[in-house]
């Protein structure tokens, strides 16, 4: 594993699932902290501290699902990752998600996608093109599905994975800049 644990850049522009799922696991064991991870928990309260004096701003209330016992830590900051797709949006689509009826397609939302085996062998017509549209257009192509079709209301932007000899803000990045470390620095925290 590299020094910095980045995902190779020699890697495919869609590594897959298992794939993806391996360097994750290998980025836990590197840094030797699976033991701090905790995967069936939820977080039931978020609160200020009462002690203007303390270093720890928060205080959050952890349940851990198992064994329904509870918890407080205390932290400096909180930072809320929760995803875009938490809670389905689902359009009112006449035919498909408005007056069903036994003619409706068969239709899922992109959180209920679990794997190719899902689109296989049919007609698939994906609406959207963020990210996820944009993955699962490529998951249906390698499922494979019959035929591929993506809905897009507005246009979409597209960017390489990698620019070379870019230049914003007057500083010029020769060579192999990731474009994810970039978007996310640069434009959505700015």
């Amino acid at each position: 594993m590299r020094a910095d644990t980045r995902y190779p850049l020699d890697a495919p522009d869609h590594p897959s699932l298992p794939n993806f799922v391996q360097y994750l696991n290998d980025y836990v064991d590197h840094f030797k902290i699976r033991d701090q991870i905790n995967l069936t928990t939820k977080v039931t309260k978020l609160e200020l501290n009462s002690d203007k004096n303390s270093a720890y701003k928060h205080i959050a209330t952890i349940l851990h699902i198992p064994s329904n016992t509870t918890h407080t830590l205390k932290a400096q900051k909180v930072i809320v990752t929760t995803g875009l797709h938490v809670l389905p949006n689902i359009p009112p689509i006449k035919g498909l998600t408005v007056n069903e009826d036994s003619e409706t397609p068969e239709w899922i939302h992109s959180s209920s996608y679990k794997s190719r085996e899902q689109l296989a062998g049919k007609k698939v017509l994906v609406l959207g093109c963020g990210e996820t549209g944009m993955d699962v257009g490529y998951e249906s192509v390698l499922a494979p599905a019959e035929k591929v079709w993506m809905g897009v209301r507005s246009g979409f932007l597209s960017f390489p994975k990698v620019l070379n000899n870019f230049r914003v803000l007057g500083a010029t990045f020769d060579g192999a800049l990731p474009i994810d470390g970039l978007i996310t620095n640069l434009f959505e925290t700015a």
